[in-house]
């Protein structure tokens, strides 16, 4: 069968100048694939804070860091001296103790998480952080195995600038007292957030691996997730147009959020007496026409390519 492509289109289309949006990534550890920003950083328009306080790992980082990036080595969290959890997989490393009788009951999970090192370090409050005070925040990303909390705790004053939180949460106790989604999700509502979507489902098979009759790949036991949060786009007076215009850069670019990204528009335009909601659908529109034009040609044995369809369509048609 003859894949047709998709129509992506950038916001880049509706914005004069796309501002740069302010990324601050918390626990930043390169793991093998793309960091959740990437899309931003693609198009030119990202600058990055991150930490990451496995000394070695953060290293690597700054090694590889665009003139966009700078990486510090700090462990983010309440501002005390705490136990690091250092695993035999660095991205399991946490402030919070592995709960090893937990996770004795799944597959690779106690060999991932076997901790090796337990060196103290000094947690630093994201709000006493000069880099970030200086830096901004519009787009705030957490990994930090079961101490998100802790550091959006002590960030009052980072998350009343910030307009998108992606956080990984926990659902069950893989570490010990850490807080889960219950909390965060809380939290985070207090300050003025809303639940957006949940992304990446994680977990592991229970042991025994080799259960009769068991399929490929089976897995029963959801552990984490992330999750992304956004400032409560229900009132354009919340937000000034240029905060608006930040948000909906973030969510299309990085969440194909197309109908936020235009109702985020939509508010600056009643705001400033702009035109960006009109212009984005023309853009969309356009990248549509572009792509049905190359599907035609792609596919020479359809009798005419498949329009947009669903909220997508009635948006262009707005």
């Amino acid at each position: 069968m003859t894949r047709l492509t998709p129509f992506p289109f950038s916001i880049a289309e509706a914005l004069e100048e796309p501002p740069q949006i302010r990324v601050v990534d918390v626990g930043a550890m390169d793991i093998g694939s793309d960091q959740e920003w990437q899309p931003l950083a693609d198009e030119g328009l990202a600058r990055v804070v991150g930490f990451e306080p496995v000394a070695a790992e953060c290293d690597k980082l700054n090694a590889r860091a665009g003139s966009f990036m700078r990486y510090l080595p700090y462990a983010v969290g309440d501002g005390t001296e705490r136990t690091l959890y250092v695993t035999s997989y660095s991205a399991c490393t946490s402030l919070y103790e592995p709960n090893a009788p937990f996770v004795a009951l799944f597959q690779d999970l106690p060999t991932l998480m076997m901790v090796r090192d337990t060196p103290r370090v000094l947690t630093h409050r994201m709000d006493d952080i000069a880099e970030l005070r200086e830096h901004g925040c519009d787009y705030l990303k957490l990994d930090i195995q079961g101490a998100e909390r802790d550091a959006l705790a002590h960030a009052v004053n980072l998350l009343e600038h910030t307009l998108v939180v992606h956080t990984e949460v926990s659902f069950v106790p893989m570490y010990r007292q850490a807080p889960m989604v219950g909390e965060i999700d809380s939290l985070l509502r207090e300050r003025g957030f809303m639940l957006h979507r949940f992304l990446g489902s994680g977990g592991r098979t229970l042991l025994p691996t080799n259960f009769p009759g068991k399929p490929p790949r089976f897995m029963s036991q959801t552990l984490w997730s992330d999750v992304v949060y956004v400032k409560d786009y229900t009132d354009a007076q919340s937000q000034t147009p240029e905060r608006w215009v930040r948000l909906a850069v973030i969510m299309h670019v990085l969440y194909g959020a197309w109908d936020l990204a235009w109702l985020a528009l939509s508010h600056a335009d009643r705001l400033a007496g702009s035109d960006l909601a009109v212009r984005y659908r023309d853009a969309g529109a356009a990248a549509a026409q572009r792509a049905e034009a190359f599907n035609a040609k792609s596919a020479p044995d359809r009798e005419s390519p498949a329009p947009a369809g669903g909220w997508l369509a009635r948006l262009l048609r707005r």
